[in-house]
């Protein structure tokens, strides 16, 4: 998992910097460019408070964080947890529900 590009994402598409980001999601920002440079792994914690603050929930952000090698190293809980976002996402912004 390459959770220093799905972070890179996730602050461009909310046109955040890492300063602004650390700050909203309460990550010190010295850790936030660790992780984002690849000196660091994201933590389950920083994870988890990430997904709460921005409303992303945490396999979507395990979808922007998969390598070369595609999805199969995710469980199949893992599996299931994102087609069940990716479904509820998808009805919610075809429907006007967002």
């Amino acid at each position: 998992m390459n959770y220093s590009k799905a972070l890179k994402i996730i602050r461009a598409t909310k046109g955040l910097s890492q300063q602004q980001f650390s700050a909203f999601i309460g990550i010190n920002p010295s850790l936030l460019s660790r992780i984002e440079s690849g000196q660091r792994s994201l933590s389950k914690g920083n994870l988890k408070k990430i997904s709460t603050k921005m409303s992303i929930p945490e396999s979507l952000i395990k979808l922007l964080a998969v390598d070369k090698g595609g999805i199969n190293g995710l469980s199949k809980e893992e599996h299931h947890s994102l087609a069940k976002s990716l479904l509820t996402m998808l009805m919610n912004t075809e429907y006007g529900l967002e």
